[in-house]
């Protein structure tokens, strides 16, 4: 897998708040509507045109879904900037399990 965070429009360690359900075919790993996540990474894998998007939780659960890289640009239909990570909750969280 190759770092591709600073090619995405996504702030690392950056609260994000969902604005629309997307389900990544796992129930209890889906963002839901209204859901703040913390941006934590992205990473091209395996087919060069994905991108693996690295979230987690306030509560400190990992979540990621891919994309593929030409719609990455509509991240904003998805999610909308809350603010960065508080020192609290960066501590606790400094990468994924």
């Amino acid at each position: 897998m190759t770092d591709v965070s600073s090619t995405v429009p996504l702030k690392v360690r950056y609260i994000y708040r969902v604005k629309k359900t997307v389900s990544v075919n796992d129930w209890h790993r889906d963002f839901r509507q209204g859901e703040e996540v913390a941006f934590y990474g992205a990473s091209e894998y395996g087919d060069s045109k994905l991108i693996r998007f690295t979230f987690v939780t306030l509560d400190g659960n990992f979540k990621e879904f891919s994309i593929e890289e030409d719609n990455v640009r509509l991240w904003n239909q998805y999610f909308e900037e809350v603010g960065s990570v508080p020192s609290q909750l960066s501590s606790r969280q400094t990468s994924p399990r």
